[in-house]
């Protein structure tokens, strides 16, 4: 897996397992859609300040780019969770790169 050039800083640990990367907290504006983008003309007359809602949105960059969601595992869930996922990881490895599994 390749890091995203987005990401300003990254650390892959040596065995590749892990990926680690540095993230900030921003805040943006959604909703904000400008009339002149619809083809409307505010010199035309009429009402101002018709266009839409905007709201502003806060939180860590790495997250809202890539539309992550929070999960609610349990100790007992996770530890479940992520020993089928090394199952299937390891299986894929003695596939594709056995040389990798004696890592694990």
């Amino acid at each position: 897996m390749r890091c995203s050039p987005t990401f300003a800083r990254s650390w892959r640990s040596p065995d590749g397992l892990c990926l680690e990367v540095e993230g900030k907290m921003v805040s943006r504006t959604e909703g904000n859609i400008d009339d002149s983008l619809l083809g409307g003309n505010a010199s035309a007359g009429g009402p101002e300040g018709e266009g839409t809602e905007s709201t502003v949105v806060t939180g860590v960059d790495i997250v809202m780019n890539h539309h992550l969601q929070e999960t609610s595992f349990t100790k007992e869930a996770y530890k479940k969770s992520i020993k089928d996922d090394m199952k299937s990881i390891k299986g894929k490895l003695e596939e594709q790169r056995p040389e990798r599994v004696k890592r694990l």
